[in-house]
């Protein structure tokens, strides 16, 4: 799959990482088993740098089916995946200095997804 970095842009994270969140890529065939796995540090900036991945030119498209996808984080091709969901990482060293990203608060607390 080419690959280009678009304007070096950092997510200003820092590792290790806390939790991570695997993300679909927008294609399906011949994709369907590469998705993208974004580390969050525990201040809940992604870590990396922002990356854009290109189809394959000979690959056929689908009515509104985009020919790139920009985001944080590395293409993986693990058996297990959770889209969309928050896996927790962080190590007991890690709980104890008090290392609590934003989104895993959120879910603890019960209000992801409850505006304000």
């Amino acid at each position: 799959m080419k690959q280009a970095k678009v304007w070096r842009e950092t997510g200003g994270g820092v590792a290790p990482a806390a939790c991570e969140q695997d993300v679909a890529l927008p294609w399906r065939n011949p994709y369907a088993d590469i998705f993208v796995r974004i580390p969050y540090d525990c201040m809940g900036l992604p870590i990396g740098h922002k990356v854009t991945w290109y189809r394959f030119s000979f690959d056929p498209l689908g009515p509104g089916d985009p020919t790139e996808f920009t985001s944080f984080g590395f293409l993986r091709s693990d058996v297990i995946r959770n889209y969309h969901q928050l896996r927790d990482v962080r190590t007991v060293e890690m709980m104890l200095a008090g290392c609590c990203p934003p989104q895993v608060l959120a879910e603890f607390m019960g209000t992801e997804g409850i505006p304000g």
